[in-house]
């Protein structure tokens, strides 16, 4: 029983040092994560009508190297509460579909790569005619 008893201190400190450096980990880790996505906000934030087709590094590490492309498009057959086309901005590649909310319902869009007058692309609807 003497020996529990001396070796019980040293075990609860030894796991309190453990959790005291998982904290530590833990926290730092979402520290650099925060200014990570802070700073990629804070890029989309100042700019108030980006360019179609202009070329933005992405924020995440492990997307470095990569070059993303954020391109403006518009979502054809569809109109906002101003009677104005909706537009929607993305970094994915032409040809991945985007669900977004019309009217109060969910409709699915595809991205292409065809540029309209305005200097948006056109996001053709799938769930419906034009």
């Amino acid at each position: 029983m003497s020996l529990l008893a001396e070796t019980l201190p040293h075990i609860i400190g030894g796991l309190t040092v453990t959790g005291l450096i998982g904290a530590a980990t833990w926290t730092t880790h979402r520290i650099r994560l925060r200014r990570t996505t802070s700073s990629a906000f804070a890029v989309h934030a100042t700019t108030p009508a980006p360019e179609a087709g202009r070329e933005q590094q992405p924020a995440h590490p492990a997307l470095e190297g990569t070059v993303m492309t954020l391109r403006a498009y518009t979502l054809l057959g569809t109109t906002g509460t101003d009677d104005r086309p909706v537009r929607r901005e993305s970094t994915r590649p032409v040809g991945s579909i985007i669900t977004v909310v019309v009217d109060g319902s969910a409709e699915r869009f595809e991205l292409t790569g065809i540029p309209l007058q305005d200097g948006t692309f056109a996001a053709e609807p799938l769930d419906r005619y034009l």
